[in-house]
């Protein structure tokens, strides 16, 4: 038996859930607060560059927000989050993951199950995401 792996491979279906992960994820900074001066004093900086200082103190911390699931676009908007003709058919937070920061993500199918996931890039690891029903998407594990 020959096995033929297809690397990142999604189907057209999924592109839409696909699409809203990232704009999702890009949307995260324009829903946060910058660090208060509380939170820098606490992380120990010693032996840190005046521009690893300015880098950090410039961060911003996740914004809690609750999982979404089948919201269609209306008028522009789903829910919250604008959208043009594309339905938000699921979003799970950062908090989700354990994480506070975001920064790609990646979709693969399985080319025995036919499953689909979701490969998303944090501050603190990999998540793994089986988005093969795409408004039930479960989170599996973190590497």
């Amino acid at each position: 038996m020959k096995i033929h792996a297809r690397i990142l491979r999604l189907s057209p279906r999924r592109w839409p859930l696909l699409l809203a992960i990232l704009l999702l994820t890009s949307l995260l900074g324009s829903h946060q607060s910058q660090l208060s001066a509380q939170e820098i004093e606490k992380v120990d900086m010693t032996g840190w560059t005046t521009t690893m200082r300015s880098l950090y103190a410039d961060q911003e911390p996740a914004q809690r927000l609750a999982p979404l699931s089948a919201v269609p676009c209306v008028a522009g908007f789903a829910g919250t989050y604008p959208c043009d003709n594309v339905d938000l058919l699921a979003f799970m937070p950062l908090s989700t993951f354990a994480a506070t920061g975001g920064n790609d993500n990646w979709g693969w199918t399985d080319p025995l199950t036919g499953k689909e996931y979701a490969l998303m890039g944090l501050n603190n690891g990999t998540a793994f995401v089986d988005i093969s029903d795409p408004v039930n998407p479960l989170y599996l594990g973190k590497l």
